[in-house]
């Protein structure tokens, strides 16, 4: 009896150690189904996107992604206004980049290869403060006439 005793204990202990390991090291990978999204709205058209609120999800990005949808995207959220920096880390397509303060358009990167002419990848910098990055297929601000001073409606979806 002391022996089954000591197995089933073995085994909790066991199962509850991969559980942790499992976050542990996949992090928000294991609740992907789960990330939240938005309709991002501007000038008229709309884009559903993934919303990257966390360091892991905004570090991670659109990275390592094979293709994105039409009208889908990642919006960054960030708590405060800074000079924000982006890099084209391990992206398999070009991407319109629009940096947004509150809710207007500061600015669109328009078409940001994945690598630039030195052969590092890309890197982009805000020309001011924003609180909110909003990452598109290249193309987009052109096909929408998306330029500063545009306004931004953010619907977060549940």
């Amino acid at each position: 009896m002391n022996l089954l005793k000591n197995k089933k204990k073995f085994a909790l202990i066991f199962f509850c150690v991969v559980i942790v390991w499992g976050v542990t090291v996949y992090g928000d990978k294991l609740f992907l189904k789960k990330q939240p999204k938005a309709l991002v709205e501007i000038n008229s058209a709309q884009f559903k996107v993934e919303i990257a609120q966390t360091s892991s999800t905004r570090y991670q990005g659109l990275s390592d992604r094979q293709e994105l949808a039409k009208n889908s995207g990642m919006l960054f959220i960030f708590e405060d206004y800074q000079v924000r920096n982006f890099i084209m880390r391990n992206m398999n397509f070009p991407l319109d980049i629009v940096r947004i303060k509150d809710n207007l358009v500061i600015h669109c990167s328009k078409n940001m290869p994945i690598l630039a002419q030195n052969g590092n990848f890309s890197r982009i910098t805000s020309k001011s403060a924003v609180n909110h990055v909003l990452e598109l297929n290249a193309g987009i601000c052109e096909e929408f006439n998306i330029q500063p001073g545009d306004s931004v409606d953010i619907q977060y979806l549940k």
